[in-house]
C-alpha cells in the first residue's frame, strides 16, 4: 500500500508540474540536497576546461556544490556579470566558446531581490551550447506556475516548503534520458 501511494505522489508532482513521461522524480531532504546531488552526479562529465556557467544570484547551496565540482575537475566556474541597472547581462555569454559549457546552474528567480530570470534565453542557449540544463526554481514554486514542457530544462530543484508544504523534502525533476548519463551520489 505505501508504494502505492509513494508512486501515485510521484505522479501526481511531475502532472504538477506539466512534466511528461520523459521525466522522473527524485526525493531529497532539501533543495540543497538536491542540488548536491546533481552536481556530484554530473562530475564525472565534467572536465579540465570545461564551463560551468550560473547566475549572479545564486543561493550558496548552488554555488558550493559547483565550486567543489570545478576545483576537483579543473572546470571553469563562470558566474554571469550584471549591468548597472542590476539585471543580468546575457550577452556576455556571446563571449564564451559556448562548446565549453558543459552546465548550466542557475535559479528562475532570486531569493535576494527577486530578479526574474528570462526563460527564452535559457532556453536557447541550451540548444546552442547543448549544456546540461539545471533550473533552481525553488523560489517560483510557491507564486507562479513552473511548466517543465514550456521551459525545457534537463533538470528542476525545489523545496516544498516553498509552496506552503512540509519542511525537510525537496526534489529535483530530471529528463530520464539525463540520468543515464549521471553517477550515483547517494
Amino acid at each position: 500500500m505505501a508504494q502505492i501511494e509513494y508512486g501515485s505522489s510521484k505522479t501526481k508532482i511531475l502532472k504538477f508540474f506539466d512534466a511528461d513521461e520523459n521525466y522522473a522524480l527524485i526525493f531529497g531532504k532539501n533543495a540543497t540536497e538536491c542540488l548536491n546531488l546533481m552536481a556530484y552526479s554530473l562530475q564525472a562529465g565534467v572536465s579540465q576546461g570545461d564551463i560551468i556557467l550560473m547566475g549572479p544570484y545564486e543561493h550558496h547551496s548552488n554555488i558550493l556544490p559547483w565550486e567543489k565540482v570545478a576545483k576537483h575537475t579543473g572546470a571553469c566556474l563562470v558566474q554571469l556579470p550584471l549591468l548597472e541597472n542590476g539585471t543580468i547581462n546575457y550577452d556576455f555569454v556571446d563571449s564564451l566558446d559556448k562548446k565549453r559549457i558543459r552546465v548550466i546552474s542557475i535559479s528562475s528567480v532570486s531569493n535576494v531581490n527577486a530578479y526574474a530570470l528570462d526563460l527564452l534565453w535559457l532556453k536557447k542557449l541550451k540548444i546552442e551550447c547543448d549544456a546540461m540544463t539545471i533550473l533552481d526554481v525553488s523560489q517560483a514554486v510557491g507564486h507562479s506556475k513552473v511548466s517543465c514542457r514550456n521551459i525545457d530544462a534537463d533538470a528542476y530543484v525545489m523545496s516544498a516548503h516553498k509552496m506552503y508544504g512540509p519542511k525537510n523534502i525537496g526534489a529535483v525533476i530530471v529528463k530520464k534520458e539525463k540520468l543515464e548519463s549521471m553517477e550515483p551520489f547517494l
